[in-house]
């Protein structure tokens, strides 16, 4: 697979509660354990603290020519890893659950809005014409519960390197139900789920005495 041009730097949050705060390790089991993805969603990760972590690395790529390869790609929006970039604060929920769900909330503290800020900015630094876009803006989710667009506008990101197509919370006319949209899929802890290990043991069973 040839290299494609880098066309958004796409932000997510971990969509987890509140004030919790989550290890590299424990979501690469989330993402590679059950989810069974081959590798982590995101390239990197800002935790409470404002602290960078890299989650993806490919042996002899190059992060900041502006390419994204096979190895470089991780799995963050479905039919745009082979152009984005992906990054992704801890949060993204409420700390407890409002009618049986987690419910949606720009959880970021002061360090990681900075740290993201800054982020943002590098990224479009090293690459001018990059647009910055919301998980939210590919896809039907929450996801990182907050407007990048209007935030971007916030800290002076020029129009030319926000992307434009609506969001969740920007889209009109939604058959949704309204009271739905804040809420968001909470990711089970893959240490404590049990179908994560069912799975596990009915593939290797498939190994051992074939399908």
């Amino acid at each position: 697979m040839a290299r494609k041009k880098t066309k958004y730097l796409v932000i997510h949050c971990t969509a987890t509660q509140e004030g919790r705060e989550i290890t590299s390790a424990w979501i690469k089991k989330l993402h590679m354990g059950k989810n069974g993805w081959s590798r982590v969603g995101y390239s990197d990760m800002i935790h409470l603290n404002g602290s960078l972590e890299l989650l993806h690395f490919a042996e002899g790529s190059n992060p900041f020519d502006g390419y994204t390869s096979a190895k470089e790609m991780t799995w963050g929006v479905k039919g745009q890893n082979s152009h984005s970039k992906h990054i992704v604060y801890v949060g993204g929920v409420e700390a407890e659950k409002r009618d049986g769900k987690y419910q949606a909330k720009d959880t970021r503290t002061s360090s990681q809005n900075l740290s993201l800020e800054i982020y943002v900015r590098h990224e479009i630094l090293r690459d001018p014409k990059i647009l910055i876009a919301g998980h939210n803006q590919f896809s039907s989710k929450a996801c990182p519960s907050f407007n990048v667009a209007e935030w971007c506008r916030s800290i002076g990101i020029q129009e030319k390197n926000i992307y434009q197509a609506p969001g969740l919370y920007e889209r009109a006319g939604d058959p949704e139900d309204p009271k739905k949209k804040n809420q968001v899929d909470q990711p089970e802890d893959p240490d404590l789920n049990k179908s994560n290990l069912k799975s596990m043991l009915w593939k290797l069973l498939q190994l051992i005495f074939g399908k």
